[in-house]
């Protein structure tokens, strides 16, 4: 039995804060839900979100008279707006967003409404509906205080893990 204790021990895992990070597609508003999936909370962080590197030219569309098609919306926090100390508002047309937090708890879960619109025409798209293949390449970022950043990419699939390292102390 003495032997088991040492073995348990050796065994366990430190505890992490995964985020996960899934878009949403809607109408007339889509989202980024932005969750701590881990054991512990994170550090206080800059989120963000990178649109340079998708597939379909994915841009935010946020006034009526700019870069987007037909519908526009500004980015809004819509849960979760006590986890979160800034959000930059993005300019019509461009290409990133990011978010301070102050940190992000377990179970923890933040959403952010945008409209998203694709810029680069294949086949049968419509630029005001963004679908899984035209979300590849959207990078998302998470910076701790601590300077250590965990980043994911958006393949085909509609949600990304970041692995966090480390949990707040």
């Amino acid at each position: 039995m003495r032997l088991m204790i040492p073995a348990l021990i050796l065994c366990s895992t430190a505890a992490h804060a995964d985020v996960t990070v899934a878009f949403v597609e809607g109408a007339p508003k889509d989202r980024f839900v932005i969750e701590n999936a881990g054991q512990c909370a994170t550090a206080p962080s800059i989120f963000e979100i990178d649109l340079t590197a998708s597939t379909a030219g994915l841009i935010f569309d946020t006034t009526e008279a700019g870069a987007g098609v037909e519908v526009f919306q500004p980015v809004e926090v819509v849960a979760g707006a006590d986890m979160v100390i800034d959000l930059a508002q993005p300019g019509d047309g461009d290409q990133t967003l990011s978010v301070s937090l102050k940190s992000l708890p377990p179970g923890g879960e933040i959403i952010i409404t945008l409209d998203l619109d694709d810029m680069i025409a294949s086949g049968t798209s419509r630029p005001t509906m963004v679908t899984g293949s035209e979300i590849k390449g959207i990078a998302v970022r998470l910076t701790q205080q601590t300077d250590a950043t965990a980043m994911a990419n958006f393949t085909d699939s509609v949600q990304v893990s970041i692995p966090v390292a480390g949990c707040m102390s």
